[in-house]
């Protein structure tokens, strides 16, 4: 719920003044909200999805971002499931259907040098 503890950014997420911010009303950051519009504004072609929970949240907005045609990389160690069962099925259909099941390690190197992103093999 907006205004609820949930609800509130990790205080150790530093926001800058140019960052953008989406209210998420349900599953999907995608469902009902401005994301996709701002992300085609400013020309985005690639999502990096992280948060909780990896079955429910993560996954709901890893299949919009498919399915409106980004690229999408999920880094396992961003993420966590309802339990670890969830967390293994979930990674793995993301990682065979819907995007690159990555690491955060791998993930800030490609942001940061150029690197490819790795692909982390799920079971």
């Amino acid at each position: 719920m907006e205004g609820e503890w949930g609800s509130e950014v990790v205080a150790e997420i530093e926001r800058e003044a140019q960052d953008f911010t989406v209210v998420k009303r349900r599953f999907s950051g995608f469902f009902n909200t401005d994301l996709d519009l701002t992300l085609r504004d400013l020309r985005v072609d690639t999502v990096i999805v992280m948060g909780v929970v990896t079955n429910i949240c993560v996954r709901s907005t890893v299949h919009d971002a498919f399915f409106l045609g980004y690229r999408v990389i999920v880094p396992q160690d961003c993420v966590a499931a309802t339990g670890p069962r969830e967390q293994a099925s979930s990674l793995y259909d993301i990682a065979t259907h819907f995007g690159v099941v990555s690491t955060s390690e791998s993930v800030i190197a490609a942001l940061t040098t150029g690197s490819p992103v790795s692909v982390v093999e799920c079971e």
